[in-house]
């Protein structure tokens, strides 16, 4: 093995191809020629050589621009990808076992099974995807109108109370209840749930009732 190092050019200037000299001066060897952080191999198994070459230059890219990696380190990057690939295990893992065909057949079986089970009863779970959007939509969709209800008799309520003076416990109850309605009308703002808002709806027909009674 002959290694050559040589100093950078000034920017701008081409290298000179050294390397078919150097070949012709030493046959049958491994030739590098090292620039910097730049280098060129022949000898010998060529495809080997360039791979190495070429693996050195692609993983340590970012520290070869950056001029972080001088060239004996360079070379010596080189000559130990080059001996892995020529000696050694080059991509570090371990070979694959080979698969028989029983083998094949019975990791797929479970695949398999469940492709077909879904095929078959696919139908059946699209129809049950639907029905659940449809009921998830309707009732969306009366809520909507519950809870607009409520509001609505919630600010006809209000409007009530401020007007009514007299009916002494009877207004005050049904004040009373119109702040439990507002009470859990803000809690089934937040939740969205049902219940709450039936709960709400049951206070202000409460509230209303108290009040009708009052006025008479």
């Amino acid at each position: 093995m002959r290694v050559a190092f040589l100093p950078l050019l000034p920017r701008g200037t081409p290298y000179p191809d050294l390397l078919p000299a150097l070949q012709m001066q030493f046959p049958g060897e491994l030739v590098v020629v090292a620039r910097g952080a730049w280098l060129e191999a022949a000898g010998p198994g060529q495809t080997e050589i360039t791979s190495a070459r070429n693996y050195v230059l692609g993983a340590y890219r970012k520290q070869l621009l950056e001029r972080a990696a001088a060239s004996p380190q360079v070379v010596r990057l080189f000559l130990e990808r080059l001996g892995e690939l020529r000696y050694g295990d080059a991509f570090r893992r371990p070979p694959v076992a080979p698969v028989t065909e029983e083998q094949l057949l019975e990791r797929l079986a479970p695949w398999t099974a469940l492709a077909l089970a879904l095929l078959l009863g696919g139908g059946s779970v699209l129809t049950w995807l639907r029905l659940r959007v449809r009921r998830r939509l309707a009732a969306a969709r009366a809520y909507r109108h519950d809870h607009a209800d409520v509001f609505a008799r919630l600010s006809r309520l209000s409007a009530d109370l401020l007007r009514a003076r007299q009916g002494g416990g009877l207004v005050a109850g049904a004040a009373e209840r119109h702040a439990t309605a507002l009470h859990l009308f803000d809690q089934a703002e937040s939740s969205r749930e049902p219940d709450v808002l039936a709960a709400a709806d049951a206070a202000v027909r409460e509230a209303e009732r108290l009040l009708m009674a009052a006025r008479r």
